[in-house]
């Protein structure tokens, strides 16, 4: 419990105590306590009931995590679509043609918990033709990712992203640049592009400049790990953004996203 919680439980009891003797008493006078009477009787009360303080702090806990959601939401919904323009990333278009749902990932390809989502990530896409996905690099995880992040936005918006991003997420140790691209190699990627992206010049300075571009828009929605997502409908009527991967809680708000679209 913080320094500040407590003071203010104990002060709200206090205040609670002394209404209640004067809206109870005859005399206002004479059944004022005084400060110290007061203060015994809530510490009374709270060595007898101490689980009071720890549902108070739970309830602002929540309360507070309920605004700051409602806040990144508020956020993401304004910058929806930017993302889908894929400033800092990938988009994968809905195979109909027509984007009912769309679903972000902030990422790192060094992220052991973004590698254990990355099939279910594409098996959203493979169940639902109208989910779009939209890969956002993110790498905040270990000093040597922006190396992996820099290889894959330099073949972002060609046919080989997709299987370049995967590759490296099936990949079971560290990733530095070396050996995103061997794997960029081995699958035949446009190596000129490889080359361009690892080394100091305009081509690899723009790259830089997306990758700063999707740290600062992590900040603006509160988001400071891997993986993050945000699940929207395409018309922005519904959305939602939060931190870590438990597929049930996707596949849910997916269904609430199209139930609020269709109202």
């Amino acid at each position: 419990m913080s320094g500040r919680t407590l003071p203010l439980a104990v002060a709200a009891l206090m205040g609670i105590a002394a209404l209640g003797d004067i809206a109870t008493s005859p005399s206002l006078a004479a059944t004022q306590k005084s400060e110290a009477e007061i203060e015994e009787i809530v510490r009374n009360y709270l060595l007898e009931n101490p689980e009071v303080i720890f549902e108070s702090v739970q309830r602002y806990r929540e309360k507070q995590e309920a605004l700051e959601a409602a806040a990144a939401a508020e956020t993401a919904r304004g910058y929806l679509p930017e993302l889908r323009s894929n400033p800092a990333g990938q988009v994968v278009p809905a195979p109909s043609g027509d984007a009912e749902i769309v679903v972000v990932e902030f990422f790192d390809y060094n992220c052991s918990a973004c590698r254990f989502a990355a099939d279910f990530v594409f098996e959203l896409q493979e169940d639902d033709p109208n989910i779009e996905l939209v890969f956002q690099e993110l790498p905040v995880t270990n000093r040597l990712s922006r190396g992996p992040s820099l290889l894959a936005l330099s073949v972002a918006d060609t046919d080989g992203y997709v299987g370049f991003h995967r590759a490296m997420m099936k990949h079971d140790s560290l990733i530095d640049q070396d050996v995103a691209a061997s794997i960029a190699k081995d699958l035949g990627l446009p190596q000129a592009a490889i080359r361009s992206a690892m080394q100091e010049g305009d081509f690899q300075a723009s790259l830089h400049e997306r990758l700063d571009a999707s740290m600062d828009l992590a900040d603006e929605l509160g988001i400071g790990a891997t993986p993050a997502f945000i699940v929207a409908s395409a018309d922005g009527e519904y959305v939602r953004v939060f931190e870590g991967f438990y597929g049930p809680n996707v596949i849910e708000m997916i269904a609430e996203a199209k139930n609020a679209s269709r109202k």
